[in-house]
This record gives structure tokens, C-alpha cells and sequence, in this order.
């Protein structure tokens, strides 16, 4: 039915646009001549069309009634493909508008083109009443138009031999043919095994009644294995429980800060927005102004420092956070992600791309952010602890702050991902929101455990969150070994070497069993290695061990030794030249391998094994240069105060981003064309976006639970203790858990108070 209807679309435009360019070019060509000839008129051209149109379903009737006849159709679907067939012949805009709104056959399908998605908005417009008139009520509507999304399945005679190269046979007849059909081959990234058609029919028709018309015998020999995806009609969507119960939450909350924002900028203006000192205020205006959306706001955007060690950690940790969200602009886990696209093997051609590499190559950014996350624990949790005091952590309080923290923003994000389909509508909207939309309604528990990253993508809620639970996972290794360290330095330092050697020998036994490419770049897999190296490998604790170790190391040394540390010039030099080496060799390193040459198993196992912790080796250098006043104008682009607000968004944004993807792909009603200069401008909007969304959500939500974290934890211990012995007297430091940074210090009768400063570096 769906070919039928793309026939009959294209060959009645052809005769209504055909006609009336030939009687244009008639009537060009009309000479004096032929002045006295007859010349048709628009009631003649008129009958001309609803004649050939006639003719034409007459053609097509047939074949449409046997393969109705063979189908088990309802009595109300036949009658409404019988009024559509009468609304043809007569030229009826409601029936030609449901022929319009159908996909045609796309151009540029060699390309990689694969979705026809038709006019989805027109369709659900479509109204027609009994007797042809609009109906002004729904009881008067014969039928209304309804968008369907069919699938049409490759042969399996090709899916064998596609199988059959993909499992190692590189002499299989498809590899070699000189048709067309070798791009299968040759375009293994972005095969997809259907081709979408969106089609308009009547209302009363159900799925199942377009299901049995399209799967008949009759037209099964024509048109192949069809599925129906989905079906949907106007007003069709439905509020469920939970997005009830979220819409009341949000809305009370919402409520209640709009309440106490307006109360706190009554008192500031009755009090001259001059603010009291805490303590001479109320615990009421307290509570009041630490809920304003005013003072929310004041807090987030603020470009104070919490603390004036490791400032470049704030730019670089928001650089990451771009570069990833511009990644997965390229490319992320969705099988309908490239079939938006026309034009989709200008994705292969990227490849011959040199720069393209920092995009191909780029999973190793990631571990950027899991050093950064390594830094951090053990940085501020020495920072002030010379090399002779004994140290004795709360480790079990850092663990709880964290978790609480982590999981607090994903329910918050999954809350919002929630209520999208609210908001949301379009011709794919179905087909690619309601399995990531199912496994956040079903499996959300996944992400409060942090065992997302042992599980397979399509079974998570927001796949990308299984970086948090493997920074949660990290975060347990950190902790022993903070509580070794704090033992024995040297046994400390040996336990983390020992880790960094079990992920190394991890990956190099995975990569040499299964034959796995050096590197997760997008031009070294295939569809057997892929799935091997994202979930046996890529996704697991192992695999990004040794650059959290490097950042356990680098924030232990930094913390230890920066105030001592005396770095010549040339020597200064040298490490940068080293790291620039080491970054450059491991993004662009593989840029011969580009065409999906295969890398020899012990160069595999020796780049697989050794990428990472050289990546963030030479990201670490640069964390301590900028530390230690030797990053020159790297040091003073990424100490920049912008970037002390966007750090704190930096969490939030990686969160929402990816959801503000599936939204607006799921709601597109074209194609878009592939191309570096449209995804960088897609890219842009997509970042924007995230760190407003996140500001937003910052300042109705974030900060207000921080309030509530902290009103709970003045019931606990309020700090963790250092506590360390000198050769004198006993002192004791108060440092931040991992939830806080140092704002300042003072000394008073050998006791070291520090105050602390929420930021956000649960990444």
C-alpha cells in the first residue's frame, strides 16, 4: 500500500502539474495563425484532469481492492478508502491533500538517504465530513487523516551476504559485485536495515488494518516485508500518571520559590537591598532568602572564586563538556540517529578529514574528565596536609555526599525527560522517543544503583549517564585508596600503580581475545567489533582506571608538593613539548587507519592499552603547569572568570544535553543535509541550550537542594577532620568532602577553621 501510494501521489502531481505545463506551452506557442484555433478553457482543463485521474485509479483500483480483499480490513476503514477513491476522481482537496502528505520516494537513497517522512502536520489537519463539507465539530467528521510510519525491510537474501562479510569473509560475492549493491559494504556505518515511509490515511483505518493491507499476499510480491511502526492521529496523545504527578511537583515548587522570591524582594526593598548579616537575621528570612530565585540566581552566576587553587580546572572541565556535547552531535547511540540525515554518507567522507580525527578519535576527551574527577578527591583532601602529619578521613561521609548529589540531578533530569511528549510532537516522534521514554519509566532504578554501565545502551535511561556510574565506581576505588594512602604513603602509591596495571592488562587480554581495534574511533569498527568494544570494554571500570589514577596521583602531588615545586624554564619546555607529543600522537595517530584498515593485534593491544593514560598524562601536565605559573596563556585562558559559572552548570548541562537531542530529532519534519558547517551550527544551539537549560534548572532546583543537603547535614558530623600531629602541640583542620571547596583559611589557638563554598564537581 505504501508503494501504491507513493505512485499514486507522484503520478497525480505529475498529471496535474504535466497538464497544466503543456497547456502553458501551448499557449507560448500560440501564433497568429492559430488565433482562431480553439483554445481550452479552465472547465475543459478541468474535466481533462478529473479524466485522467479516473483513468488512473481505475488502474490502480484493482490491485488496491485485492489486496484489501486478501487483508482482513474493518468495515469502516473499506468505506473510507472507498470515499477517498470517489474524492480523487473529483478532484477533492481533503483527498488530494492526503495523497500530498505521503512520502515520496526520497532522492539521493545511494547516498545514505533512508527516511521519507511526507508532510506529518498536513495529514493530521486533513478533516472530512460525510458529505465532503469541514466539519465544524468532531461528530461531524467522517474521518480525520492519520500519519503512519512504515518500515520497509531489506531482502534477507541481503541481509545474509552483509552478515557474511561482517563475520570476517572478505570474498563474499557482495564485497566483490560491481552493482550498486556493494554499498552495503562500503557504507557499514550507517547501514540501516529499513527504509521509513511516512504515509496519510483515513482515520478509521487502525494499525492492524493497514498492517494486514500492506503485508497481504497480493502485495507482499511487490513491495516486500512492510511494518507499520506506529500510527497516530490528532489530539491522540494521553497524560500518564507519572507526568501528572511530575507537572504537580514542578508546579508546587515552582510555586512555593515564586512565593518566597517575592517576599524576599519586599524585604530587600524595605530594608534598601541591603543584606543582614546571617546572624542577625530570622531563621524565616534565612530560609527565605536562601530559597529566592533572586539570591538563587545571584549565587550561580557569580564569578567568585571558591578557591584560589586549581582554577584551570574550572575552564577545562566546561571545554570537556563542549567537546563532548559537539561529539555526539557527530554521532551517538541511536539507530535512527544517521537516518534523519540526507545525505548520510558524507559521514564516511569525513574521515578524509585530518582535523575530523579529534572527532573520530575522541572517547579519550572523556577520560579527560575522569582525571579531572581522580584530581579532585585527593587534592582537596590534602591540600593542607604537610608531608609529616597523620591523616584521618571520613571516607564513608565523601562517599554519601556524592551519591546524593549525583543522584539528585539524574532524577531531576529524568524527571524532565519525562515530560516532553507533552510538549513534543512529529512524524518520528514515536518511533524515537518511546523506547528511551520506556526504559526511563521502567528501569530509572538502574541509574540510583549505578550499574548502568553493565548493562547493554538500549536497556539504560539516558545511556550517557553510564559515565556517572562508572565515576561512582571510580569513586570506591579513590576511597581505598585515599584510605591507604592516609596509612602509608608509599603502600598507597603502590596500590594505585597496581590499579593502573589491572586496567592495562584488562584491556590488552580483551583486545587480543576478541580481536578488538586499538581504539573505540568511529572509522576502526565494524558491526561485530563495536558492540564487543562499547560494552565488554569501553563502558567498564577497567578501561578508565589508569587516567583516574593518574588524576589520584597528580592531585596527591599537586597538594603535596606545589608549594615546594621549583620547575626551571627549560625543563617547563619540555613537558609541554612532551604533552603536546603525547595528546597529538594519540588523537591523530590513527588517521591512517581511517579507510577501516586493519591494525596489526600487537599494535592494537599496544595503542589500546596505552592511549588513555598517555592522553591524560599529557592533560595532567597541563594542570600542573597552569598550578604552578607555567601555562602562560593557556594558564590565563582557562583561569578566566566566565568560567567559574559555567563550571558550576558543567554537571547539569551534561545531563540535559542529550535529552535536548533526542527532543529535537524526535521532533524534526525534514531531513537534514550532513555537513561539518551545519553540525557546527547545530552543535552550538545544542550547547546553548544544555548550559541555559542547566542554569535554570541550577537556580529552581539545584540550589534549593543544597539548602535542604545542608539543613539535614548540621544533624551529622558538619565536617570531616583532618587530623594530624606535629612535634608540638595537636592540630586540626576542617576540608572540604569532595562536595565543597576552601574559600578561605584562618588559625586560632592551633586550630585551622576553613569556611566552604559550594561548586559543582561531581564531574
Amino acid at each position: 500500500m505504501a508503494r501504491i501510494s507513493a505512485w499514486v501521489s507522484i503520478s497525480l502531481l505529475l498529471v496535474v502539474f504535466g497538464g497544466l505545463a503543456v497547456l502553458a506551452s501551448v499557449e507560448n506557442s500560440t501564433t497568429e495563425n492559430d488565433a482562431e484555433e480553439h483554445v481550452e478553457t479552465f472547465e475543459e482543463l478541468e474535466k481533462r484532469l478529473k479524466s485522467n485521474v479516473g483513468s488512473l485509479v481505475r488502474r490502480v483500483l484493482p490491485v488496491l481492492m485485492k489486496g484489501s480483499s486478501d487483508a482482513q480490513v474493518s468495515g469502516q476503514c473499506s468505506a473510507s478508502i472507498i470515499k477517498v477513491i470517489g474524492g480523487l476522481r473529483q478532484l477533492k482537496e481533503w483527498a488530494m491533500r492526503l495523497i500530498d502528505a505521503t512520502g515520496k520516494l526520497p532522492p539521493g537513497i545511494l547516498e545514505g538517504t533512508s527516511l521519507s517522512m511526507g508532510d506529518f502536520d498536513e495529514c493530521l489537519d486533513i478533516k472530512v465530513g460525510k458529505r465532503d463539507e469541514i466539519p465544524e465539530t468532531h461528530e461531524e467528521a467522517f474521518f480525520s487523516g492519520k500519519y503512519c510510519l512504515l518500515e520497509f525491510h531489506r531482502p534477507e537474501t541481503i541481509n545474509r551476504a552483509i552478515a557474511d562479510f561482517e563475520s570476517g569473509n572478505l570474498d563474499t560475492p557482495i564485497a566483490k559485485t560491481k552493482t550498486f549493491l556493494n554499498l552495503f559494504v562500503r557504507y557499514k556505518h550507517l547501514t540501516n536495515a529499513t527504509m521509513k515511509l511516512g504515509v496519510c490515511v483515513p482515520s478509521k483505518c487502525s494499525r492492524d488494518d493497514i498492517e494486514n493491507v500492506v503485508n497481504s499476499e497480493s502485495l507482499r510480491e511487490h513491495i516486500g516485508n512492510v511494518h507499520v511502526a506506529y500510527c497516530q492521529a490528532k489530539n491522540d496523545r494521553e497524560t500518564s500518571t507519572e507526568q501528572t504527578i511530575l507537572v504537580v511537583i514542578f508546579g508546587f515548587i515552582i510555586s512555593f520559590l515564586l512565593l518566597t522570591t517575592a517576599a524576599d524582594a519586599y524585604l530587600r526593598l524595605r530594608n534598601d537591598g541591603e543584606d543582614l548579616k546571617p546572624e542577625r537575621q530570622s531563621s524565616i528570612r534565612l530560609m527565605i532568602q536562601k530559597t529566592s530565585l533572586y539570591g538563587n540566581a545571584m549565587k550561580v552566576l557569580s564569578t567568585k572564586r571558591a578557591s584560589e587553587s586549581l582554577q584551570c580546572l574550572s575552564g577545562l572541565r566546561t571545554l570537556i563538556i563542549m567537546m563532548i556535547i559537539y561529539s555526539h552531535t557527530y554521532g551517538y547511540l541511536h539507530k535512527l540517529h544517521f537516518q534523519k540525515y540526507s545525505k548520510a554518507a558524507n559521514f564516511l567522507r569525513f574521515f578524509e578529514s585530518f582535523t575530523f580525527s579529534g572527532i573520530g578519535n575522541g572517547s579519550v576527551v572523556l577520560d579527560s574528565l575522569i582525571m579531572i574527577a581522580g584530581i579532585t578527591i585527593t587534592y582537596n583532601r590534602w591540600r593542607f596536609v604537610s608531608k609529616e602529619n597523620k591523616v584521618k578521613l571520613n571516607i564513608f561521609r565523601m562517599l554519601l555526599s556524592r551519591y546524593f548529589r549525583m543522584s539528585a540531578a539524574q532524577i531531576l533530569a529524568i524527571s524532565v525527560f519525562l515530560l516532553f511528549p507533552l510538549i513534543g510532537t512529529g512524524p518520528i516522534w514515536t518511533a524515537y522517543m518511546t523506547p528511551e521514554l520506556t526504559n526511563c519509566r521502567k528501569r530509572w532504578w538502574i541509574n540510583l544503583l549505578y550499574i548502568g554501565n553493565f548493562y547493554e545502551p538500549k536497556d539504560v535511561c539516558l545511556y550517557h549517564t553510564w559515565v556517572l556510574s562508572l565515576l561512582m565506581q571510580l569513586t570506591i576505588f579513590g576511597a581505598v585508596a585515599i584510605f591507604i594512602l592516609k596509612k602509608s604513603r608509599r603502600c598507597g602509591i603502590f596500590f594505585i600503580i597496581l590499579l593502573i596495571l589491572s586496567g592495562v592488562i584488562f584491556v590488552g587480554i580483551m583486545t587480543v581475545i576478541h580481536e578488538l581495534p586499538g581504539s573505540l574511533a568511529f572509522y576502526m569498527l565494524g558491526k561485530r567489533t563495536f558492540p564487543i568494544a562499547w560494552t565488554d570494554v569501553f563502558i567498564k571500570p577497567l578501561d578508565h582506571v589508569g587516567p583516574f589514577c593518574v588524576g589520584l596521583l597528580t592531585g596527591y602531588f599537586l597538594a603535596m608538593k606545589k608549594e615546594k615545586l621549583d620547575i626551571s624554564r627549560v625543563t617547563s619546555i619540555f613537558f609541554w613539548c612532551l604533552s603536546i607529543a603525547c595528546t597529538t600522537a594519540v588523537m591523530f595517530g590513527l588517521y591512517s587507519y581511517r579507510h577501516g584498515d586493519v591494525m596489526d593485534t600487537p599494535l592494537a593491544t599496544f595503542y589500546a592499552i596505552m592511549h588513555r593514560n598517555v592522553w591524560c598524562s599529557g592533560i595532567a601536565w597541563i594542570v600542573i603547569a597552569c598550578t604552578t605559573h607555567h601555562g602562560g596563556p593557556v594558564s590565563r585562558v582557562l583561569k578566566c572568570r566566565f568560567f567559574v559559572t559555567t563550571d558550576r552548570l558543567c554537571y547539569m548541562a551534561y545531563l540535559i544535553h542529550l535529552p535536548v537531542m533526542h527532543f529535537r530529532s524526535a521532533s524534526i519534519r525534514e531531513r537534514w543535509y550532513l555537513g561539518h558547517l551545519e553540525t557546527f551550527f547545530m552543535a552550538t544551539s545544542y550547547i546553548v541550550i544544555a548550559f541555559m537549560a542547566s542554569l535554570f534548572l541550577n537556580i529552581i532546583f539545584v540550589e534549593p537542594y543544597y539548602v535542604i543537603e545542608k539543613h539535614v547535614a548540621t544533624f551529622f558530623r558538619p565536617n570531616d577532620k583532618v587530623i594530624f600531629e606535629t612535634k608540638t602541640q595537636l592540630n586540626e583542620i576542617s576540608i572540604p568532602d569532595g562536595s565543597a571547596n576552601t574559600k578561605s583559611t584562618t588559625v586560632s589557638n592551633g586550630v585551622v577553621h576553613t569556611e566552604h563554598v559550594k561548586t559543582s564537581d561531581v564531574i
